[in-house]
């Protein structure tokens, strides 16, 4: 860290992105949470359009997690994508990318939170962020339609981009809230249009289902582990 950096981070204090306290130089999240804040330690199996995905998902949308993704997303604490990058990286040991891929917006005048998380997230793995998907304009929001809705909404809306070629290539891609899997399983299919040999799914975080139930997600190498702890603070077999 520089002089300049220091002092500046001396005027403006960086702040835990979970409970908004003064962190220490250097530092990103807070001990405490970083201690007790939920946090999924192995990636998880997500069965979608016929194909099982390798899915690293590191939080549940819930409480302070969903408070520093919709500051990322809406506030410009553009800082937050790096706590998200970090966790997601750590769940990934030994796997190996040739790139990083993030699920494109179709307003290209503004950089995304899937974006900002894809782009720490190839720092850290030293790895290139590319960008040979595009997305059709006028597709609605997913937060606002069902289960259902979701699925048929994504179907036909992304597309690699007019001369992608990834050869082969092993990718990750990155969105920055996983619900259904609708979403990033599209693009996937788009990648494999691209030429892509293998894709891997990344989110910063997973909306939790009230009922504690959904089958798409599994913890790997392990059957019957749902996703999902309603009120406990771990994950239990059924």
């Amino acid at each position: 860290m520089t002089v300049i950096q220091r002092f500046w981070a001396m005027i403006f204090p960086r702040r835990c992105p979970f409970c908004g306290r003064i962190l220490p130089l250097g530092e990103i999240v807070c001990q405490g949470c970083e201690r007790h804040l939920f946090r999924f330690e192995k990636p998880f199996l997500l069965s979608a359009g016929g194909k099982e995905f390798t899915c690293f998902v590191p939080y549940l949308y819930e409480k302070e997690v969903r408070r520093a993704v919709l500051d990322l997303k809406y506030h410009r604490k553009a800082e937050n994508a790096l706590v998200f990058a970090r966790a997601a990286v750590k769940m990934m040991a030994d796997s190996k990318y040739d790139a990083v891929v993030c699920v494109p917006d179709s307003r290209r005048y503004r950089r995304t939170s899937q974006e900002r998380i894809a782009r720490e997230t190839a720092g850290l793995l030293g790895i290139p962020l590319i960008h040979p998907l595009r997305k059709d304009r006028g597709v609605p929001r997913q937060h606002d339609l069902t289960e259902d809705e979701r699925k048929i909404n994504v179907q036909h809306a992304y597309h690699p981009k007019n001369g992608a070629a990834l050869n082969g290539a092993s990718c990750l891609l990155i969105d920055d809230i996983v619900t259904t899997g609708s979403t990033l399983a599209a693009c996937a299919d788009a990648l494999f249009q691209a030429g892509a040999g293998s894709v891997a799914l990344c989110a910063a975080a997973k909306t939790p289902r009230k009922d504690g139930k959904d089958g798409r997600f599994r913890i790997a190498g392990r059957q019957n582990v749902p996703f999902f702890r309603p009120d406990t603070e771990k994950i239990t077999e059924k």
